[in-house]
């Protein structure tokens, strides 16, 4: 426990919830929609020490990272004493684990760590985060620093604000001392007067904002993956969001909450970006048209979830997959019409079938296909459809292999 913090006398030792009972709550919020997740702990490193058997916050990942509908995840708060070589490589490895890492550091003095009971050297964290950044190209790393804890003379100081810098930290968190009643460090010497604090927490917070400002400025120019969250308060023709590496973008387009867009970033300040929404290239369809009374379209590339299958892991996380149509229609209905507006637009079948596939939960493949038969009989003047559906093998977690389903619905 460090020597300054309360939370643990007020909340009581750490209690880790089962690995299963975290991925169900999960895939329960990617059904309902929700993209993003993140890890919370007091000291999210030691996940799964007190379990039986023993887990792992690496594991947990491993665990979350199928799971359909989710696009993110994240995990905080980090200690240094206690991120291991696997943690690291699954932010590493990971598709959905954003490049993005909060490692606390407290203070840039050996000496005063060790008063504050950290559990680790300058020596280890720099070792630590070296690694970080070999492994993990482009991650954000932020922290923690307190200024005038009880003792911390100015050169000590002064090592907290070399740190910042050395460590070219993203963000950094900071914090003037407060000594808080029942804890080891409000009984320690040396208490520091609060005007020192305060000057102290001023100066490293000037470098803290120009060392955020060159990073976020080195951005201008590039991409960056937004997940937009909310509208702007202040500028209601905006939307915020954030990137990958959890800075916030304000930015400029046409997008809706929960959306992930492509965003060209045009300025920043040490606190965020701004950007504009890349515009997405147009659909280029391709379709073959059989001689006859018949037109079949291909379509490639729709993604669907799948709640089925022999393992439980299937049916609790389903299964991401990519499925291929073919649908074959009967245009002898709209031929015998004289009104352009029974004339059957690819773009809309392409879009109808999107909507009721992309995206969506099925227990069976099957389902799929009755739901494209039923919308395409809906909308288009067509006597009859036949819908091939075809499933690659390209499962989430390797469970099953190809489906193919064939059906044909009349009107």
């Amino acid at each position: 426990r460090c020597t300054y913090c309360i939370v643990p006398y007020v909340r009581g030792n750490e209690i880790s919830r089962r690995p299963e009972a975290i991925v169900t709550e999960v895939a329960r919020l990617g059904m309902e929609g929700f993209k993003e997740i993140t890890l919370l702990g007091q000291n999210v490193d030691s996940y799964g020490d007190d379990l039986s058997p023993e887990s792992s916050l690496a594991e947990l990942m491993h665990l979350l990272d199928p799971v359909p509908g989710i696009e993110r995840i994240r995990f905080m708060t980090s200690h240094p004493a206690d991120m291991t070589d696997a943690l690291v490589d699954a932010v590493a490895t990971l598709p959905k684990v954003c490049e993005y890492i909060h490692l606390p550091l407290q203070a840039g003095n050996d000496r005063v760590l060790r008063f504050m009971a950290r559990g680790y050297t300058m020596e280890r964290y720099a070792a630590l985060a070296d690694q970080i950044r070999r492994k993990v190209p482009g991650v954000a790393l932020t922290s923690d620093l307190i200024v005038g804890f009880p003792g911390e003379t100015e050169e000590e100081f002064l090592d907290s604000v070399a740190a910042v810098k050395r460590f070219n930290f993203d963000m950094v968190n900071t914090a003037a001392y407060s000594p808080r009643k029942g804890t080891p460090a409000a009984r320690m010497k040396g208490q520091l007067p609060e005007a020192e604090k305060m000057a102290r927490l001023s100066y490293l917070n000037q470098v803290v904002q120009e060392t955020a400002r060159a990073i976020n400025g080195a951005l201008i120019g590039q991409v960056q993956e937004v997940l937009v969250e909310r509208p702007n308060p202040k500028q209601p023709e905006q939307m915020t969001g954030r990137t990958r590496t959890n800075k916030i973008v304000h930015l400029i387009g046409d997008c809706q909450v929960g959306d992930i867009v492509q965003v060209t970033i045009s300025g920043a300040s040490p606190w965020s970006l701004r950007g504009e929404i890349v515009a997405v290239p147009q659909l280029i369809l391709a379709y073959t048209v059989v001689a006859g009374p018949s037109d079949t379209l291909s379509i490639h590339g729709i993604e669907a979830y799948g709640l089925h299958g022999v393992a439980p892991e299937e049916r609790v996380l389903g299964q991401r997959f990519v499925v291929d149509l073919d649908l074959e229609m009967d245009l002898s209905l709209a031929g015998k019409s004289d009104d352009l507006a029974d004339t059957l637009s690819y773009v809309d079948v392409v879009q109808s079938v999107q909507s009721v596939v992309g995206g969506q939960s099925c227990q069976l493949i099957e389902a799929l296909a009755e739901r494209v038969a039923a919308e395409i009989l809906q909308f288009a003047i067509v006597g009859s459809v036949v819908v091939r559906l075809h499933k690659p093998h390209i499962p989430v977690a390797g469970f099953s292999g190809a489906v193919s389903v064939s059906i044909c619905r009349r009107r």
